[in-house]
């Protein structure tokens, strides 16, 4: 379920920062169409919530939760930054880490 999740964010990723390839492979945006990964990636991603919601476990439903809004707001403090071209100090990029990359991997082993 959770592994869903990090498929959605890996493309919503891609496209925010125009990535061509992902591990070597050409990014899906890049093959289908920006559209179509993200109708895609949306579909899987309700799908995961369905299950998080059909395991009848609040605390997986709480869990999944938070792991996702930590991802989201990762992945806005670094668009933000990009965006409005400001280098952040090394314990708010560790933060941001903290909040992304790090959730991906735990995600990806659950």
């Amino acid at each position: 379920m959770l592994q869903l999740s990090v498929t959605l964010l890996c493309r919503f990723d891609d496209i925010q920062d125009n990535s061509f390839l992902r591990r070597s492979v050409p990014a899906a945006h890049t093959v289908y169409g920006v559209a179509s990964t993200i109708s895609s990636a949306v579909f899987v991603h309700l799908i995961s919530v369905q299950k998080a919601l059909s395991s009848n476990q609040a605390d997986m439903i709480k869990l999944y939760t938070e792991i996702n809004l930590d991802l989201w707001r990762g992945a806005e403090m670094e668009i933000s930054w990009r965006d409005n071209h400001i280098c952040p100090s090394e314990e708010e990029y560790l933060e941001m880490v903290k909040r992304s990359k790090d959730r991906v991997r735990a995600m990806s082993r659950i």
